[in-house]
C-alpha cells in the first residue's frame, strides 16, 4: 500500500526539518513531555481486562498489569513565524508497531492565517472524541484511563492527512467546525492474534458550540477498510470446505460461500456518529459522550456506546463517578454447520486440525460488546505537574458480550460481574 511509504517519508522529513531548526532557534522551540505509571488488577479468571481492543496485555485474577497503560511521551513545537509551526509528538509504550514511525503520534505542519483558521498537514489526532487530543496524556484527564465502554472499541488515535479547523465568535457563542481526511492503520488483538487493519478514505466533520458554562459537539466520520493479511487464510479454509478434493468422496458444505461473504472486510465501509456535552463550573463539571458505530462487516459489530461523568474539585482532590455502557447487534450466524466427517477428512488429508480454526472463525463473526459499568475514583494533584489517581470499576458483562476482553474464544462466557482496581501516577514536564 502506497500510503505507508509516503507517511514514513513525510514524517522523517518533518523530523529533520524540526530538529535542524531547533538546533539554532531555541527561542522559537518549546519542548514538553508527559508520562504515566499505571497498574491495575482485575478479578476475572476467564476474562482478561484491557483498556482497548488493540492491547495484547491483560489483567486477570492474581495479576497486576503495569505495562499496558504506562508510557512516556515527548512533544516539540517549533514556531517558524506567526503563521507557521512544526509540531511533533512521540510516545513510547507497550503496543504493536511495524516500525519506529509508529511511535510518532503527532507530526504536522500547522498554518494559521488568522485567529479563525487552522490548517494541519501530516499526522494528527482527528477530533472523534472529546479526549482525542489528550488520549495519551494521562495528566490531562481525571480518570486513570479513558472510559473503556466508550473508547475501547475504536483505538484509532492518529490519522495521516489534512485537517482544517475554523472558529468564530458571535456574542456569547463560540462556534467551531472541523473537517479532516486521510488514512490510518489500527492494530487489533483478535483472539490472541495481532492484526493490522488499514483504513483508507477516512473523512470526517464535527461542529461545536460553546456558551456560558456549556459545550456541545456533534461529529460524523466515515472510512473504508483496506483488508488485512488473514483474508487469504480464511478464503483457503472456506474454499476447501465448499469444494473438498474429489479423492475424499465427501460433498462440500453449501454454507461456506455465505460465511466467506460475511467475513470479507476489504472495501467495507464504516461510519461513526457522536454527540458530546460538557457543563463546567469552577469546582465541578458534568461530561457525557454518545457514539454509534455502523459497519458493513460482521468483524466490527454495529454498536451504541456512551457514558456520563461527574467530577467535583475540593482543593487538590477531585473525586469522580462515571456510568457507562456499550451494546452491539447480534453477529453472523450460519444456517448450518459443516458435517463433522468433512472437517475430519480434511484434517487428516492436510495433517492439520481444521476444527478449531473453523470454530474460531465462526466466533469471530459474532463478536459482542454487551456491558455496563459503574466507576468511582479520585485524583489528587500532588503539585502543578504530578497527579496521583485511584479508581475502582465494576462491570456487568452480558452473555456473549465479552468481546472487549481477552478471553478463550471457544469457551462460552455467561453473564458475570467483574471488578478492576487501578492505581497510577501521571506527570508533565
Amino acid at each position: 500500500m502506497l500510503a505507508k511509504p509516503l507517511s514514513i517519508g513525510f514524517i522523517a522529513t518533518l523530523f529533520l526539518l524540526l530538529f535542524a531548526n531547533c538546533s539554532y532557534a531555541k527561542d522559537k522551540t518549546h519542548i514538553s513531555g508527559f508520562g504515566s505509571i499505571v497498574g491495575y488488577q482485575a478479578d476475572g479468571r476467564d476474562l482478561g481486562f484491557r483498556s482497548n481492543i488493540s492491547s495484547s496485555r491483560q489483567g486477570r485474577s492474581g495479576d497486576i498489569e503495569l505495562l499496558e497503560l504506562s508510557l512516556v511521551g515527548l512533544q516539540v513545537n517549533y514556531q517558524i513565524n506567526s503563521k507557521w509551526e512544526l509540531v511533533t509528538q512521540a510516545v513510547v509504550r507497550h503496543e504493536q508497531i511495524e516500525d519506529l514511525t509508529d511511535r510518532i503520534k503527532l507530526a504536522t505542519i500547522n498554518y494559521t492565517p488568522n485567529a479563525e483558521w487552522l490548517i494541519r498537514l501530516g499526522r494528527f489526532f482527528p477530533k472523534i472524541y472529546l479526549l482525542s487530543d489528550t488520549r495519551y496524556i494521562g495528566y490531562a484527564q481525571d480518570t486513570a484511563y479513558p472510559v473503556v465502554d466508550f473508547y475501547a472499541q475504536i483505538p484509532l488515535a492518529s490519522l495521516d492527512g489534512v485537517d482544517i479547523g475554523y472558529q468564530t465568535r458571535a456574542g456569547k457563542f463560540l462556534f467551531t467546525a472541523n473537517a479532516y481526511s486521510g488514512t490510518s492503520e489500527v492494530w487489533a488483538d483478535i483472539d490472541g492474534s495481532n492484526v493490522k487493519t488499514p483504513l483508507k478514505d477516512i473523512h470526517g466533520v464535527n461542529f461545536g458550540v460553546e456558551f456560558g458554562n456549556w459545550l456541545f459537539r456533534a461529529g460524523y466520520t466515515v472510512a473504508t477498510h483496506d483488508g488485512f493479511d488473514t483474508d487469504t487464510e480464511v478464503e483457503m479454509l472456506l474454499n476447501l470446505l465448499a469444494s473438498p478434493p474429489p479423492a475424499l468422496g465427501i460433498p462440500g458444505w453449501p454454507g461456506a460461500q455465505d460465511m466467506l461473504q460475511a467475513y470479507r472486510i476489504k472495501n467495507t465501509d464504516f461510519s461513526y456518529s457522536s454527540l458530546a456535552f460538557e457543563y463546567s463550573e469552577i469546582d465541578s463539571y458534568w461530561r457525557g459522550e454518545l457514539g454509534k458505530l455502523a459497519t458493513d462487516s460482521f468483524l466490527a459489530p454495529d454498536s451504541v456506546a456512551g457514558y456520563i461523568q461527574y467530577t467535583k474539585r475540593v482543593g487538590k482532590v477531585s473525586p469522580f463517578v462515571i456510568v457507562s455502557a456499550i451494546d452491539t447487534k447480534k453477529g453472523y450466524t450460519p444456517r448450518d454447520l459443516p458435517p463433522p466427517e468433512l472437517l475430519h477428512a480434511l484434517s487428516v488429508a492436510l495433517q492439520q486440525d481444521l476444527t478449531q480454526p473453523f470454530h474460531l472463525l465462526r466466533n469471530s463473526l459474532n463478536i459482542g460488546y454487551k456491558q455496563h459499568s459503574l466507576i468511582g475514583g479520585v485524583r489528587i494533584d500532588w503539585d502543578e505537574q504530578i497527579a496521583i489517581k485511584a479508581q475502582y470499576e465494576r462491570k456487568w458483562v452480558g452473555d456473549g458480550g465479552a468481546g472487549l476482553w481477552q478471553r478463550d474464544p471457544l469457551a462460552p462466557i455467561p453473564d458475570r460481574v467483574a471488578n478492576i482496581m487501578t492505581l497510577g501516577i501521571d506527570w508533565v514536564f
